[in-house]
């Protein structure tokens, strides 16, 4: 059996998720909406998922600091994508909410990126897929 040292292990699986990430890139939706980068894509789908989130919500989601939550969330409401809205019980809070503009173009790249997946799954054959599965779960499992 082939032996990977822990290093090269390590530098293998980074090289490969920024391949991934790479391909995940969505010049166009497929409505042909513009270009959406991953953090813009995760910060939409996130807000969809988690309602009315705060900027503190998504900085901790992202695991980026808040100067570059605003900077990211200012491009998407230059977008017309994100609106904000101040908290009414504390000031200091922002609420993030997608327009339907925003909904809108997050479901066209959704399909998009869906498409991508699907496409790096289908070279690997229903035991690989399976195999994979695991291996991922098995990770996401021990980081909890």
């Amino acid at each position: 059996m082939l032996q990977i040292s822990s290093p090269e292990l390590v530098a293998r699986v980074f090289k490969t998720i920024r391949v991934i990430r790479e391909s995940l890139k969505v010049d166009k939706g497929a409505d042909g909406h513009g270009k959406c980068s991953y953090f813009q894509l995760a910060t939409l789908k996130f807000i969809k998922d988690h309602g009315r989130p705060t900027m503190h919500d998504l900085a901790v989601y992202l695991m980026i600091t808040p100067p570059s939550v605003t900077s990211l969330i200012k491009g998407l409401t230059d977008a017309g994508l994100v609106v904000r809205q101040t908290s009414k019980e504390d000031r200091r809070a922002v609420h993030l909410m997608l327009t339907k503009k925003g909904q809108a173009f997050l479901d066209d790249h959704l399909l998009v990126v869906f498409g991508c997946i699907q496409g790096l799954i289908a070279v690997l054959s229903p035991k690989e897929r399976l195999q994979l599965l695991n291996i991922i779960e098995k990770m996401a499992a021990s980081c909890q």
